[in-house]
């Protein structure tokens, strides 16, 4: 068919499409990023005009409070009552360590006057011809050590915040002057050769552990607003003073569980007797909210009978798990970085180095933790009023850091040598030896803490007495923990699997 004249051809067509299109394209492209610009002035502005809508959508929260920022009045009010109950929870924990100190004192005194009669008796039966003969009598309490005498309590109700966190300092040396006392005589009792009191008291010396000083300016509380940063500063020191003070309680309380323990029963681990079973507790799980992504607790989601301790003891107890509850942490060490390489992972910190032989648990590591920290081990034990009802174990608060990696030391006593089921869990990679051998491992990808997970199961051989645990824990970010979960019963008791 031939062309009429005038009219376009058919290249002409395709070209005069091709631009109707692109202009099209250009049009419609356009009017997208003014209707986006237009959305996203919109947005900004609404977050401005509607505070709630603000904390909502980036904090996750219910609010219904109306103003970003209440009254001056008001803020002091709240800054007020946050002073005073942790002041009112700073003098009830001072409180506690001077019992402590006395409870301890007591003790000594105890075991002192027990070395006396210690002396006096064998004394007696050299004297009556009933020892070897040729045997000189040399006593062990030696000398009589003068009586420790503690300071009273000053009156609490004039300190501020920061002086009732410094008299925590004075308070936690007084307690371990008292158990240094209790480990000498201790010390002088043990053997069959007399060893004089004046040279137990001469090697016993604790170290103690070096205590964070507050920060004064950030504890001012003459803020106006909860918009200024240093009312954060000041919760934040309010909350690492708290956490310190716990941590020397913590310590306090050890001892005195050691010298109370020891004062009645020879036979003890961490310094409490082997037949202490402890309470079975139920196991409450947690999970992360997708939505606000922060942990929250759930009801009862796992329904084994699980009991918080150290020890294995008794058979025929079926289905009945322990988690081990008591443990000596260090760290933080410097982690390897964001890479997480598997041989960077399996590096070898100090406490790594002789799994042969009982963890040293008095060495200091100076300037040698994470940020040049000085590293030295801290006992912790985990009570139902943990999470997870103390299942969980986890660093202290104020030693937690990402990137980092700890270890945590126990024993465990079995009261006969045998084979039983553990369970083991950690957030993130974990690796953990009995008794010199490594028996678990998990993948070198940050996961969550999952108790109970099927590929955690081991088979565990445990020596009559006491067995050492040695974890390695690492944090890539955010919260860390590990739990160590036996099962009492006989290894053959899940179908031999």
């Amino acid at each position: 068919m031939s062309q009429q004249p005038g009219q376009p051809t058919q290249q002409e067509v395709h070209i005069r499409e091709a631009l109707e299109r692109r202009v099209r394209i250009k049009r419609r492209l356009w009017e997208f990023l003014v209707i986006a610009g237009v959305l996203h002035v919109l947005f900004f502005v609404s977050l401005i005009v509607f505070p709630d809508w603000r904390r909502w959508l980036f904090e996750g929260g219910n609010y219904t409070i109306k103003d970003v920022d209440p009254t001056k009045e008001k803020v002091h009010e709240a800054i007020k009552i946050l002073m005073d109950l942790y002041a009112k929870r700073f003098r009830d924990s001072a409180k506690e360590m001077a019992q402590i100190r006395l409870d301890i004192d007591k003790a000594q005194q105890a075991k002192l006057t027990q070395l006396r009669k210690v002396d006096a008796d064998w004394k007696k039966q050299i004297d009556d011809g009933n020892a070897p003969r040729g045997t000189v009598f040399s006593p062990r309490a030696d000398i009589e050590p003068p009586p420790l005498k503690f300071p009273s309590l000053p009156d609490m109700t004039r300190m501020d915040l920061a002086q009732l966190y410094e008299l925590h300092k004075p308070l936690e040396h007084q307690c371990g002057k008292a158990y240094e006392r209790f480990h000498a005589v201790q010390l002088a009792m043990q053997g069959a050769d007399p060893i004089p009191l004046s040279k137990a008291i001469a090697v016993t010396t604790l170290v103690f552990p070096e205590r964070r000083d507050p920060n004064t300016r950030a504890l001012d509380s003459h803020i106006s607003t909860i918009l200024d940063g240093r009312f954060k500063r000041f919760k934040d020191e309010l909350v690492d003073l708290w956490l310190e003070s716990q941590n020397m309680l913590a310590t306090a309380q050890r001892w005195r569980d050691l010298a109370l323990a020891r004062a009645t029963a020879e036979d003890t681990i961490f310094g409490e007797p082997y037949d202490r079973i402890p309470k079975p507790i139920p196991y409450y799980g947690h999970f992360l909210n997708p939505r606000f992504l922060r942990r929250s607790e759930l009801k009862k989601v796992i329904d084994p009978d699980v009991a918080l301790g150290n020890q294995i003891v008794g058979k025929g107890l079926q289905a009945e798990w322990v988690s081990l509850d008591r443990w000596y942490i260090i760290g933080p060490w410097t982690h390897p970085g964001q890479e997480r390489r598997l041989d960077q992972l399996d590096r070898k910190y100090p406490p790594e180095s002789e799994l042969d032989h009982p963890v040293n648990l008095d060495l200091v590591y100076k300037g040698m933790g994470k940020g040049g920290r000085t590293l030295r081990w801290k006992y912790r034990r985990m009570g139902s009023e943990f999470l997870a009802g103390g299942v969980r174990v986890e660093p202290y608060v104020i030693d937690n850091d990402k990137f980092a990696i700890w270890y945590f030391y126990t024993e465990v006593y079995s009261d006969e040598e045998r084979d039983l089921w553990a369970t083991f869990a950690s957030d993130d990679y974990g690796v953990c030896w009995v008794n010199g051998a490594k028996v678990y491992y998990s993948p070198p990808e940050t996961q969550p803490w999952v108790p109970f997970d099927r590929s955690s199961f081991r088979k565990l051989h445990l020596n009559k007495g006491v067995n050492r645990f040695l974890f390695k824990l690492e944090n890539a970010t955010g919260t860390t923990g590990l739990s160590v979960i036996l099962m009492s019963s006989p290894a053959g008791s899940l179908g031999g699997t």
